[in-house]
């Protein structure tokens, strides 16, 4: 048998016997996700559900090995993606098989994920039971089944009976069946501070809320309707708000935020920025982070940012033609309280909108600018040189981007940087380039880049250049083509481990990564 086919606790009881497993992370991605979780986290997924088909029973030496362990399981995660209804009733049988491990480990489990599964009332409640002391709950595409057709939905909320869940702090509802939403109201009143829910109405969320009244985040995605009343909106304290989705009407979304005046973030992505809603926004006095999509707003509503004295960290979406133009709008007004800038979805970044913005915000600590197009040399240039005392920068170049002409300054304060160009000619893994990159950013700790075009063909990733010549770097992630890896970057990584604390090397196809935490010692 391939040793790949085997159930990740398997791989982890192997692993146990190894003097050290660091190595063997860097196999493949089973391999590195198995000593990732040889302490804390249990993933039950679909190999165990395809054994347990094949064999009609839980492999007996599996399950023993993993009710012997000594590990303290904080984190459980059970999932069995694209299952069809006709495999229910073994579905069904091998969770029921399952919750023997969930109750052995229920002192200590913190975590519990239900994700992709069809699920019926007794099982799903009782794997709940088996957790007392969990502290999160995140339940992600979940189908109600009932014994004959899974059209025929069972509501969880029938029994008027709190779940004994006494110390859940957070809950995180998306893509489930309705009936899961009900289920909330059936937790113990008032023990949820975290909440997220996605696909529902307003209606649903304000009778959650009855129950749930000491929430301080709340994050809500596609959520359709009216308001309707708001005596439970009106309760709340929220310190964190984020409100997403298609679905939202502007004036709810504003009715909504007018209910809130002590927010210390707040997103908003479901509907589009009018007076009414910035009224609402900035009557929020204590804001510390704001994030909005802009796109399509008519220019001057930046004049109510003045309200937000304590504005510490701002983020817009400007995926119009107009978006420069309301940047310099933003230019105009006092950004020096500002630490952290993002900037999604520019048509382009002018050279002169660079200068006027980096000098209107003095103190900015963080700048990711991520466009729609592609930067052209003039505008990365001058994204490092008049932002050249931030400390964290992220440039999403796209494109192809002339990188060659772009680094001939000096930033001692820099410590992350993420880019994201070509390969081509004085692209990003060119050494002319990185050497310049290095000299710039002396004390440059971690460092993402990301290669957008891989058709062209370099000797190697590059890796010797990038770790002798940035001597301070802790963390190394790189997106590129890893045909190109070769027996010396390997070498080169191992020679550098004292220093490294975290190596990511992807192929961006989703099927080839190779993730080091060796070099950390556990």
């Amino acid at each position: 048998m391939d040793i790949n086919q085997l159930p990740v606790e398997l791989l982890i009881k192997i692993f146990s016997h190894l003097p050290t497993y660091k190595e063997v992370a860097l196999v493949n991605r089973r391999f590195h996700g198995s000593t990732c979780n040889m302490n804390s986290c249990l993933r039950i997924d679909n190999r165990f559900f395809e054994r347990f088909v094949h064999h009609n029973v839980l492999d007996s030496n599996c399950l023993q090995s993993i009710l012997a362990s000594e590990r303290k399981i904080t984190k459980v995660e059970i999932g069995c993606a694209q299952l069809h209804y006709f495999e229910y009733q073994a579905q069904r049988q091998f969770i029921s098989s399952l919750a023997s491990i969930v109750a052995c480990f229920s002192a200590s489990i913190k975590s519990l994920t239900y994700a992709d599964m069809i699920v019926d009332e007794s099982t799903f409640l009782h794997i709940l039971t088996l957790a007392p002391n969990v502290e999160h709950l995140e339940l992600q595409n979940l189908t109600i089944y009932t014994d004959d057709q899974p059209s025929k939905k069972r509501r969880l909320c029938n029994n008027n009976k709190d779940l004994n869940l006494k110390k859940l702090k957070s809950l995180s509802i998306s893509g489930c069946d309705k009936e899961f939403v009900g289920m909330i109201n059936r937790l113990p009143v008032g023990v949820l501070t975290h909440l997220k829910i996605s696909d529902t109405n307003w209606y649903m969320v304000n009778d959650v809320l009855s129950r749930q009244l000491k929430i301080k985040d709340l994050k809500l995605k596609c959520i359709s309707g009216d308001v309707g009343a708001m005596d439970n909106f009106d309760k709340l304290i929220l310190e964190s708000l984020e409100l997403h989705g298609y679905k939202m009407n502007g004036d709810t979304v504003a009715a909504f935020l007018s209910t809130q005046t002590g927010l210390k973030s707040a997103t908003v992505t479901a509907s589009a920025v009018d007076g009414q809603l910035m009224a609402a926004l900035t009557n929020n006095v204590e804001l510390e982070f704001l994030s909005l999509d802009v796109t399509d707003t008519p220019l001057g509503f930046f004049a109510e940012l003045r309200k937000l004295k304590k504005l510490k960290d701002l983020a817009l979406q400007l995926y119009d033609e107009e978006g420069t133009t309301k940047l310099m709008e933003l230019v105009r007004l006092d950004n020096s309280s500002i630490r952290g800038l993002r900037l999604n979805g520019l048509f382009s970044m002018p050279v002169d909108l660079c200068e006027a913005l980096a000098k209107s915000a003095p103190h900015l600590t963080l700048l990711h600018v991520c466009p729609i197009t592609f930067l052209n040399s003039a505008e990365l240039d001058a994204i490092m040189k008049h932002f050249n005392f931030v400390e964290i920068l992220k440039v999403n170049a796209m494109g192809k981007p002339l990188l060659g002409e772009a680094v001939h300054i000096f930033n001692a304060n820099l410590n992350e940087l993420a880019i994201r160009g070509d390969v081509g000619e004085d692209g990003l893994l060119h050494t002319p380039w990185l050497t310049k990159l290095s000299a710039s950013y002396p004390n440059l700790r971690k460092l993402n880049l990301i290669v957008e075009d891989q058709t062209e063909q370099t000797n190697s990733i590059q890796i010797e250049p990038i770790l002798s010549g940035f001597t301070k770097l802790e963390s190394l992630s790189m997106v590129t083509n890893l045909s190109e890896l070769i027996i010396d970057d390997l070498d080169c990584l191992q020679h550098y481990k004292n220093r490294l604390k975290f190596v990511s090397l992807d192929s961006g196809d989703g099927r080839t990564t190779i993730i080091d935490e060796l070099f950390v010692e556990s």
